[in-house]
């Protein structure tokens, strides 16, 4: 949907330079322009952040967290120990 907008302003630009456009409505097409290649470039921006964007349930909860982190201090442990005896 957002390319609608990439598309009319290229066509607000064609008409504000044809020629026997008054000056007012030149302005005015121009302005209209500008705000709907915004309009574009927000959509354009919105669709890429929405395909990044993670899913909650992907997220870790912090009591798994807090698991990890024990697992890995247990090991980090374990080859400390193991390397003493060495």
């Amino acid at each position: 949907m957002h390319w609608f907008y990439l598309i009319a302003s290229l066509v607000c630009m064609v008409v504000a330079m044809n020629h026997r456009t008054p000056n007012w409505a030149v302005v005015l097409l121009i302005l209209v322009a500008l705000a709907l290649v915004l309009a574009w470039m927000l959509g354009w921006l919105a669709t890429r952040l929405s395909g990044v964007r993670r899913d909650d349930v992907q997220m870790i909860a912090p009591e798994e967290i807090r698991r990890l982190r024990e697992q890995a201090e247990a090991r980090r442990n374990q080859a400390s120990s193991s390397e003493e005896e060495s």
